[in-house]
């Protein structure tokens, strides 16, 4: 009796290997639209942790063995910078995102600072639990998916007002584009009237409802020194104000920022309550984020004034 297999086991096994190969290649493109959306670079451990990618996924977009055929070339590449492990595209990798043309760029030590800005704030928020949990409050700091979710939702917003409303001025248009902020800054208080206090004192208003209580939106914008020579800041402060005075998506933006910024962000309004509600700045240095200590113009933000409990020895 013949060993060999039959033409429907082969069928069979070639199916197997294609559904295979179409999976590698979806969780490919899907990691390197992320990174693109991200700026092209992001330190791996973010990459697993907060976008899902598994390091199989990682390890084949940036193994070049894998990439015998001169045609494919390698999408990705792994490196380390500032002790960092870091995954980039390259110049294929921008091409195959279907959303943007660039060149490879390494990153560096000041770009990984603006990649990594969302966890450095989030553990210098950490050590400020002690202290607001017994009251009810809680902060909490997200990003990526979450992120991009929030832009989804500002997209369908400025949508849906189209529909019934006039924009002369265009304030509203310019969100059917969606935003994505670097980061999300999440309060929570007690529906009580403590709790509406606790508000009022924080951001010096009222708040505009019972949910703006519950939960407080605070956008989270990271303006370190390589974005601000490219960024158009103009734009973006506009669109924040879109989003926080017209469709409310947002109580708050937090400017992080480095002096350069600071100075062409304070000439647009930022940190002015009259030109700018509800904007504000914060020195990178004084959250944890590297950069400069230095005094920034407008209102304190009210987490500075929370005491911070000493570590334990």
């Amino acid at each position: 009796m013949s060993d060999a297999r039959d033409l429907e086991t082969l069928l069979s096994i070639a199916r197997q290997q294609e559904a295979g190969r179409n999976g590698s290649e979806s969780a490919q493109i899907s990691a390197i639209r992320i990174l693109a959306n991200a700026g092209g670079a992001l330190p791996i451990a973010d990459l697993i942790s907060r976008y899902g990618v598994s390091s199989q996924t990682i390890a084949l977009l940036c193994d070049e063995e894998q990439h015998t055929d001169k045609r494919r070339k390698v999408r990705a590449r792994l490196g380390e910078v500032d002790g960092v492990p870091v995954v980039w595209l390259t110049a294929s990798g921008h091409q195959a995102s279907g959303k943007s043309r660039g060149f490879e760029i390494r990153p560096t030590s000041d770009s990984l600072g603006h990649a990594l800005g969302p966890s450095r704030l989030a553990k210098w928020i950490e050590p400020l639990a002690p202290t607001l949990n017994p009251h009810g409050v809680e902060l909490s700091v997200t990003w990526g998916p979450s992120c991009q979710a929030f832009s989804r939702r500002t997209e369908a917003l400025a949508w849906a007002r189209l529909k019934t409303q006039a924009d002369q001025t265009g304030d509203v248009g310019v969100l059917t584009g969606g935003l994505i902020p670097d980061a999300l800054l999440i309060e929570r208080r007690p529906v009580t009237e403590q709790g509406s206090q606790m508000f009022e004192s924080a951001w010096k208003r009222k708040p505009f409802d019972r949910d703006e209580i519950a939960e407080t939106v605070v956008a989270v914008e990271v303006q370190n020194a390589t974005r601000q020579a490219s960024d158009p800041l103009r734009s973006k402060v506009d669109a924040w104000s879109s989003a926080v005075e017209n469709l409310k998506v947002a109580s708050i933006v937090l400017w992080i920022v480095e002096p350069n910024a600071c100075k062409v962000l304070a000439s647009l309004g930022v940190g002015d309550p009259v030109r700018r509600p509800g904007q504000i700045f914060i020195s990178s240095g004084t959250v944890g984020l590297g950069g400069e200590l230095f005094a920034v113009p407008g209102p304190r933000w009210w987490v500075l004034d929370v005491p911070r409990l000493a570590p334990s020895p």
